[in-house]
């Protein structure tokens, strides 16, 4: 069941929302592939799970960091916790930044990302203090991990991050609007202990279900190529990473406007020329495709909140 039941009336938050200062956290907890200059043993779980590459984790930290830049986020207000610290090596030219810019802020360790969080709060080491007037956005992939007791983890590059510890963090930052993304495994286990009052959560699956790569399917299963090639590499994505960041750059990874003859512009439902979070989750939750729908329910949570 959908924990989410708002009346559509009320315009929800979204990315024009009207503040002071607009402030992003993205976490990824691995690297983007098993390459050959890092030892297995820095992999996460011991590159266990990691049976090829994974590209996906660095293509859609470079799209995140492009949508947030087309949303007016300042290069100073956005931190990248990815892997060691180091932007993926590997040269793709639709995923490299230009020369000179580097997207990584910091290693996406336990004390790194609990640091920024508690350097935003206090305005601390060169970090500055979010307000009551600002906005936070938080977008969390790599793994995720479940228990089974009850307990949810993002994976870092160092061990697991419970939810009791992460979304806390989050809670008590006291931005005036806040949203949450979370592509990786589980990630609906975080629904219950993010409950600002002025917070809206969205994940690719629920609780007790893992998330998928894009599979170049549509809803109707009818094959469309969502993992753009460059080079004849297949450069992946999350499958909810594909469809929230596309519709609301109103441009897939490969620069469609549309999706499977769908414009994006689709998505705003009400018609306000503002894709809003909830109508990001209603665009996701309808375009996910059949075979990936039966064990990826997205779920979402939040309040009733206008944009202003």
């Amino acid at each position: 069941m959908k924990r989410l039941f708002i009346i559509f009336i009320l315009v929800i938050i979204s990315w024009n929302i009207k503040c002071q200062e607009k402030y992003a956290v993205l976490i990824v907890g691995d690297y983007a592939a098993k390459i050959s200059d890092i030892p297995v043993e820095d992999l996460w779980n011991g590159g266990k799970n990691l049976t090829g590459p994974m590209m996906e984790f660095w293509n859609d930290t470079y799209l995140m960091w492009e949508l947030l830049k087309s949303k007016g986020y300042s290069d100073e207000n956005i931190f990248i916790l990815f892997a060691n610290g180091v932007d993926f090596g590997i040269s793709m030219p639709r995923y490299t930044p230009q020369e000179g810019i580097v997207l990584t802020d910091y290693a996406a360790s336990i004390d790194n990302v609990i640091g920024i969080f508690e350097n935003l709060y206090n305005g601390t080491n060169g970090i500055p203090q979010i307000s009551e007037d600002d906005f936070l956005f938080v977008w969390t992939f790599g793994h995720g991990h479940n228990d089974n007791y009850g307990n949810y983890s993002l994976c870092l590059i160092d061990g697991y991050l419970q939810d009791s510890v992460l979304s806390p963090l989050i809670n008590k930052i006291p931005a005036n609007r806040k949203a949450v993304w979370m592509q990786q495994c589980y990630g609906g286990g975080f629904a219950n202990s993010l409950q600002s009052n002025n917070l809206f959560f969205h994940s690719a699956s629920q609780s007790d279900q893992i998330a998928f790569r894009a599979d170049n399917y549509t809803n109707s299963n009818e094959f469309y190529i969502e993992n753009d090639r460059y080079n004849y590499i297949e450069c992946t994505h999350g499958e909810f990473n594909y469809h929230v960041i596309s519709v609301n750059k109103g441009e897939s990874p490969a620069f469609q406007n549309n999706y499977n003859n769908i414009s994006y512009t689709y998505g705003d439902l009400n018609n306000d020329n503002i894709i809003s979070f909830y109508e990001t989750y209603i665009w996701e939750e309808f375009q996910e495709s059949v075979d990936q729908a039966d064990g990826e329910e997205p779920e979402s949570a939040g309040h009733r909140h206008r944009t202003g």
